[in-house]
């Protein structure tokens, strides 16, 4: 058994050994064919090679190549992608270099074809792709050249011709002299130095000149890119500039806002940031609330960094209102006590943690104190010489307030017609009664007249002092009796020696709570003797000025 199995191998390897040589053989031959471009003997020979080596990939890889060479495209790419599976390192690399020819006489077929066709766009493109790709093909270039000028396309062309291997061909030059004379070429020439001059002009820092340059080009070529942006990057800058030889925050708010493309943006924010943050302390140290309130907001709502900045500005608005309105708390006039209810406010709302209640009570307390609204007063007055009067006026908080009071007796408004008496019991009024007996009675009446000024004392107590005049009439009772001794009449004779005008003062205090107006004090006429005075009461009612 074992010597049946030695021959089986030395016969296999007798086998392998010829087909090798076989396939060598036919190899040599195809290398012949090929180089004599016998393409369709190729074709022929591909078979026999692969159907010799079954599983080596060359006689697929030469198959396809003799495909290619007669223009059979797609059967070149179909053979090359069967011999892909069965390649070494060398015929992997002559399979990609076929590849690409095929791929490239492909390219150069439809070229060809759309240039027959009259689609020059596309053809002129494709031929000038086809020399980028290989500018060994100098034919490439001169069919793409062709289309180009023939088309108007001066400056496609010109980029052509600019290239040094172009220009090594002498007969360039002319036809490069030709396009540059055109009208076309004159204006893409003119936009082509705008722009060169524009980015110059933008490199050195010159950017209003830039932004002349550009706009320059834009005439020529309203909507072109390059141009476009070079306008846009330079009017930026330009833009920029302004803001930092200003150097203010209306100078940086304003490139902000404006209609650049805010390169700087960033670097805009971040000097505003600090500006903020700057500014925001600087007024929290003065206590000046309203301005640092003005930038740390601004930092919080436009230019905060992160977080960090939101929670500093918070922070020292907080301890800044609290200050301020301990400080303002201790005052005694009204908008010191009305901010400092305000900042407590404010503090409590962006720190939630404190309970500022207390505080805002003891300021409404003070407030209360000193600034409760001024009055004004309408009161019915009473005393124990006139009974009856009026007192109207102001009752202020902070300053003196004034007053007029009116009053009378009602006696004082008794009247006769027909008779006076003096001191010394001589009448006037009609003579045919000579017979006047007194009866003892007298009844006297007054009406005062008082300017005054009001002082609060402590709410709610003010105290009132005026001085006026008071004046005064007495009458006493008389009857009357004809020459017979009969009864005529009895009437009230006005005392014309006790019809007298004195001044007179007063004061008292006045108790004003919820509107309800209360007052009472003594007047005098007696400046001698202090102790004969009068009694003085009234009740109103207050209201806002």
């Amino acid at each position: 058994m074992r010597i049946f199995f030695t021959l089986l191998a030395i016969v296999s390897a007798g086998m392998v050994s010829a087909q090798t040589s076989e396939f060598v053989r036919l190899e040599s031959r195809m290398a012949a064919l090929m180089e004599k471009e016998q393409w369709d003997d190729v074709l022929v020979l591909g078979p026999d090679l692969v159907i010799e080596e079954p599983f080596r990939g060359d006689g697929y890889y030469y198959t396809a190549y003799g495909f290619m060479k007669i223009g059979e495209l797609e059967k070149a790419a179909d053979w090359l992608e069967k011999a892909k599976g069965m390649s070494d390192e060398q015929l992997d690399k002559k399979i990609s270099e076929l590849e690409e020819l095929i791929e490239r006489t492909a390219l150069v077929s439809e070229a060809a074809q759309w240039q027959e066709q009259g689609q020059a766009e596309k053809s002129a493109a494709q031929w000038e792709e086809l020399w980028k790709m290989d500018k060994s093909q100098i034919e490439y270039a001169l069919n793409a050249l062709d289309i180009y000028i023939v088309t108007g396309e001066y400056e496609a062309a010109m980029a052509i011709l600019d290239d040094p291997i172009i220009q090594k061909d002498p007969s360039s030059i002319p036809l490069r002299n030709a396009v540059n004379k055109t009208p076309e070429m004159q204006q893409v020439q003119k936009f082509q130095d705008a722009v060169k001059s524009g980015n110059e002009s933008l490199a050195s820092g010159n950017f209003a000149l830039a932004m002349s340059r550009f706009n320059q080009a834009l005439e020529i070529r309203p909507s072109d890119p390059d141009a476009r942006s070079g306008l846009a990057k330079a009017a930026d800058e330009e833009a920029w500039r302004l803001a930092r030889e200003t150097d203010t925050i209306d100078s940086l708010e304003e490139y902000l806002s404006g209609g650049t493309i805010k390169n700087h943006r960033g670097e805009a924010e971040q000097i505003l940031r600090n500006s903020m943050i700057k500014f925001g302390e600087e007024y929290a140290i003065k206590g000046d609330v309203d301005r640092m309130e003005y930038y740390l907001d601004k930092l919080k709502d436009e230019y905060a960094l992160d977080q960090a900045d939101v929670e500093y500005a918070d922070g020292l608005l907080i301890a800044t209102y609290e200050r301020v309105a301990k400080a303002n708390s201790r005052e005694k006039y009204y908008n010191p006590l009305s901010n400092a209810i305000t900042y407590y406010n404010r503090a409590g709302q962006l720190n939630t943690e404190v309970d500022y209640r207390s505080e805002i009570r003891s300021v409404e307390r003070r407030l209360k104190r000193y600034h409760r609204p001024d009055l004004n007063y309408l009161a019915f007055v009473h005393d124990t010489v006139t009974n009856i009067g009026i007192s109207f006026g102001g009752l202020k908080n902070r300053k003196l307030g004034f007053y007029m009071t009116y009053r009378l007796d009602t006696d004082v408004l008794l009247s006769s017609a027909d008779y006076t008496m003096n001191e010394d019991g001589s009448f006037s009024g009609p003579m045919e009664y000579r017979d006047v007996r007194a009866e003892g009675n007298i009844r006297s009446g007054a009406m005062d007249v008082i300017f005054g000024m009001t002082k609060k004392i402590s709410y709610p107590v003010w105290v009132y002092l005026g001085g006026g005049i008071s004046y005064i009439r007495e009458w006493q009772k008389m009857t009357m009796y004809d020459t017979d001794g009969v009864l005529y009449q009895t009437d009230w004779v006005s005392l014309t020696d006790r019809e007298v005008i004195k001044p007179m003062v007063e004061v008292g205090l006045i108790v004003n709570a919820k509107r309800v107006h209360f007052r009472g004090g003594v007047k005098t006429i007696d400046f001698e003797n202090l102790e004969d005075f009068a009694l003085s009461f009234g009740i109103g009612y207050s209201f806002f000025e």
